[in-house]
Order: C-alpha cells, then structure tokens, then sequence
C-alpha cells in the first residue's frame, strides 16, 4: 500500500516506492484501475518500460473533458493506443469522442459486481436498533464529498414528509480528511460533513450515521423502503447494485450507467425523486416488484463470480496472444 501525502505532490517523489514496486516486478499483467486518478497518472510516463500485458479499467471517463484534465487526456491517448486491453463497466460510460481522437478501438465491457451470497444472507437487525420502528424509510449510502450533493437528500426528505409525516430519512457515510492547509491532521473533517450536521439538525426525521460496520449498512439498505441516489455524477454506483441484491428499490438521479439497470427509478431533479418517493412509498406492490426486478438482474449478470470470470478470461487471452518471450519465457 502506497499513500501519498496530496495530489500536489503526485510528481515530487512520494510515490517512489510504487513506481519502483511496478517497474520492477516480473509481472504478467498489470491492471490499473481508474482513468483519472494518481496511480494512472505517476505510472502513464513509465508504461513503455513495461514489458508484460498492460490493461486500464475506465470507471468512468466524464472528468476528462474538463479543462484542468487537458494535458492527462492527450497524454492519457496517447498512452492507451499501446495499452493490450482498455476496459469499461458499461457500454454508455465510453467517451466516444475520446476514442475517436486517438484512434482508439472500443473498449470491452467487465461490469461492476456485488457478492450475491454475502447479500442474500445479510442479517436485519438496525430497523429496531435505530428506533425506526415501522415507519416509512428512506436512506443513501454515500461519504461526504461534495460530489455526493446530500443537501439534496435533505430536502427530498423534507417533501416526502410533506406528504407522508411518519416518514425517516438517514444518511450513511463517513468524512474524510480536510486537505486545505493540511488541516485534516488537526482533526478537521473534509467535504460536505459539517453542512450536513447543520441540516440534520434542521431537518426533522432526518439522522446522520456514521463509521456504521459493514454487517449494519448490509443491514440498513435490506430493511430501508428505498435508497436514494442524489450524486451529480458517478459513473456504475455500487451502491445501486447493492440494492438490487438486496431488493431495496433504488430512486437515482441520471448519473452513470444507473439507466443499465433494473429496480428503481431514473429521475431529473430532486423535486422528481420526491415525487416517485412518495409514489413509491403509498404502493409496496410496486416496490416489491422493483426489488424483485433488481435482484434478478443483480443475480444474472452482476454477481461477483461472473465478473471474476470475466477478468479471469480476458487476462488468459491476453496471455495466449502474447510471443513467449513478451511472456517472458
């Protein structure tokens, strides 16, 4: 595990170890997760020198098009055209128009995954734990960082509650670290945590939780009515294929690839997932069709063994291609 101190100092030399660690392994392959993040970055100078299989998983490529990721996108092209395997987790996450400037051939497709067994046998224990007894429940699952816009959460909650008073809202996740002035090793949290501590104070029915154990957030979106999804971008949320497996119906705005799946609600803007939230709450036989909907397809095509499979195959093909001695044998 390497840890370097900022993004500032990705090019000062504190990820020495982790490039020497790569470059210096006798790999078969190395996959490197994430388009835009450091890892990629600090490595993409350096991929020539790597003589094994070489494949970079895209989870999502919309930040390329802002301008201070100018100079990572051509460099990021440039690199990716003597790359063996580019993948995505969905076909609507591929930046056409980035392709096609570098004569890039379509990426091919690993989708995201949940452990379904781990899901399936989940305990239900919170509901009661947290005092929500059998009151309507909605819930997100998300850190705070800005991205995530929770104060959108906030205010779904307060006009649910305008139509239906009993019902709760909690939201699920931890802060990070505050980064200006390294003021995150004082103690300051980062992101959106303190605006969300004020609104939860403001906002009646609303409950912030925290550092929650897995086994209780598992728990927590089994037991909920519906999740929400209020980020204003993601790319394939995890946090949507574990509320398929576990049959919670999911309201989401249009981020990602969320429009790929199956038991929940697509919407535009706030005031409409207020709206399908209360929908949704006033009718269980429509929730319980969307959960079932969910773990079916959570079941079919996103369980972690198919994933694994398809890693598993695509790494042994790259292999099989390869001349012995780029296998190094």
């Amino acid at each position: 595990r390497v840890r370097p101190r900022s993004s500032s100092t990705w090019r000062s030399g504190c990820t020495s170890a982790y490039l020497n660690f790569v470059l210096g392994g006798r790999w078969d392959v190395v996959t490197v997760h994430s388009v835009v993040s450091w890892p990629l970055e600090v490595l993409l100078p350096y991929l020539g020198r790597l003589t094994c299989a070489k494949v970079v998983v895209n989870h999502g490529d919309s930040t390329l098009g802002l301008p201070q990721f100018r100079d990572h996108r051509r460099q990021l092209g440039l690199a990716l055209a003597n790359v063996d395997a580019t993948v995505v987790l969905s076909k609507s996450l591929i930046d056409r128009k980035f392709y096609e400037e570098f004569g890039l051939a379509d990426p091919m497709v690993v989708r995201n995954g949940v452990d379904f067994e781990q899901w399936r046998t989940a305990p239900l224990a919170v509901r009661a734990r947290w005092n929500l007894g059998a009151a309507p429940w909605l819930i997100t699952v998300s850190n705070h960082a800005g991205v995530k816009r929770h104060e959108r959460f906030f205010e779904v909650i307060k006009a649910v509650r305008r139509a239906i008073p009993s019902a709760r809202g909690t939201l699920i996740g931890n802060s990070h670290r505050a980064e200006t002035l390294g003021l995150g090793r004082f103690g300051v949290r980062g992101g959106c945590w303190y605006k969300c501590r004020l609104a939860a104070l403001r906002t009646p029915g609303v409950t912030l939780r925290s550092a929650v154990p897995r086994g209780e957030v598992m728990s927590a979106v089994k037991e909920a009515d519906i999740l929400l999804v209020t980020s204003e971008s993601e790319a394939s949320p995890l946090v949507v294929l574990e509320s398929m497996a576990a049959g919670t119906p999911w309201i989401s705005l249009d981020v990602g690839c969320v429009r790929d799946h199956t038991g929940g609600v697509v919407v535009a803007s706030r005031h409409e997932m207020a709206d399908a939230a209360v929908r949704l709450l006033q009718d269980s036989a429509h929730r319980e069709k969307l959960g079932a909907e969910g773990t079916a397809l959570a079941r079919s095509r996103h369980d972690w063994a198919h994933i694994v499979t398809g890693y598993e195959q695509m790494y042994r093909d790259l292999l099989s291609s390869r001349r012995p001695a780029e296998r190094g044998a």
